[in-house]
């Protein structure tokens, strides 16, 4: 029977293979924005894994970024029990890097300016994340005077090396050293002396926040229930907090994303079912002789689904392969790499043999309208 659909679709050549493109571009559009929409998870998730200790900020803010806090309270945060480092830092978005827009870099490519306590810093397992980045130059250090550190995207993106003049906001900064974080978003910062930072963006007497970190054998919830109770108008962020933050507007993506995959499921079901319906409706002659030999509905019926599940599964095999070409170009424009693992491929050739199912079954209503009479008469 499988043989016999074979040559029937292979007779309808046009239609069939019109067929298996439209559901070879849903599955491919279906794996595709599946993958971008898990890729994003991925990073957004890596980021702040990468960003160990404890983070004290002003209440409320779900970022240091959008976070102001007095200066000074370093000291305070150092007596408390299990704390091993405290570094203060000063967060803004610079309005012109390389006397350009910074948003003009593309997605992600903002100048984000991050001001450190080079001496402080040092005092972290490994020195932090950017300080542990370093991939060529030196970090900046206490003494220096308008150097920083930028990412080898941002390097890549601005055409700077060690040794160049970068001017952010009207001032001439010296490349000291590039690092890389492997984070699409930790990349983006350039980072210098905090001091600087604090003249530069009106932050005297202020900062974003406060890194903390903890010394061996303290647990991050008791440091920071001492931390609320020595700072109750302050406010804490850790890994699981910034992740339960972020929750609504991956959950917002999730759902745009799955939006559209249903619709490309939709399409793929009609494309199946229109070209099932249309056989049905021009084979009288072909299902005539079939009843003619002994054929029941029941025979006709798994043909019909024999036919349309080839039709899915070969989209849906293309599509799959499609999709794989679209990730490798994805992955070069994209700022962060799409995902694709074992289980979104399942999920796709599952749906495309559900889609197989229902693109032969439902047919089956219009095959079964026709009377025995009515296909004999065609012949």
């Amino acid at each position: 029977m499988i043989r016999l659909a074979l040559k029937i679709l292979l007779h309808q050549k046009s239609r069939s293979i019109l067929a298996v493109v439209g559901v070879a571009v849903s599955i491919a559009g279906f794996i595709s924005l599946l993958s971008m929409s898990f890729g994003f998870e991925r990073s957004v998730k890596e980021y702040y894994t990468r960003l160990d200790g404890i983070y004290l900020v002003k209440k409320g803010s779900v970022d240091p970024l959008f976070s102001v806090i007095p200066a000074g309270l370093e000291t305070k945060i150092a007596q408390i029990k299990g704390v091993k480092a405290v570094t203060p830092e000063v967060w803004a978005l610079a309005s012109t890097v390389n006397n350009r827009n910074t948003f003009g870099g593309g997605m992600f490519s903002f100048g984000l300016i991050g001001g450190v306590d080079p001496v402080a810093t040092l005092k972290h397992t490994g020195g932090g994340v950017y300080f542990q980045g370093i991939k060529s130059g030196k970090i900046i250090e206490a003494g220096d005077s308008n150097t920083c550190l930028l990412s080898k995207k941002s390097a890549a993106l601005y055409r700077k090396k060690v040794g160049d003049s970068l001017e952010m906001d009207g001032q001439n900064y010296k490349v000291k050293g590039l690092y890389e974080t492997g984070s699409v978003f930790l990349d983006n910062a350039i980072i210098i002396r905090l001091n600087e930072a604090k003249i530069r963006y009106g932050r005297e007497g202020q900062v974003s926040s406060y890194c903390v970190s903890l010394l061996p054998g303290y647990k991050e919830e008791d440091v920071s229930k001492s931390l609320l109770t020595t700072f109750p108008d302050a406010g804490i962020r850790r890994n699981s907090t910034w992740m339960d933050d972020y929750k609504g507007i991956l959950g917002d993506v999730g759902s745009f994303v799955d939006a559209i995959a249903f619709f490309a499921i939709a399409i793929c079901i009609i494309v199946v079912l229109n070209t099932m319906i249309s056989n049905i409706q021009d084979r009288k002659r072909d299902l005539g002789i079939l009843t003619a030999e002994g054929w029941n509905i029941s025979d006709m019926a798994l043909l019909v689904i024999f036919e349309s599940s080839i039709l899915s599964l070969c989209g849906g095999i293309i599509g799959l392969l499609c999709s794989f070409g679209i990730y490798i170009v994805l992955k070069q424009i994209l700022p962060f790499a799409p995902f694709i693992n074992s289980t979104l491929i399942f999920e796709a050739l599952l749906m495309t043999l559900i889609v197989g199912l229902i693109g032969g079954l439902l047919p089956l209503f219009k095959l079964r309208s026709l009377r025995a009479s009515e296909i004999l008469r065609s012949l």
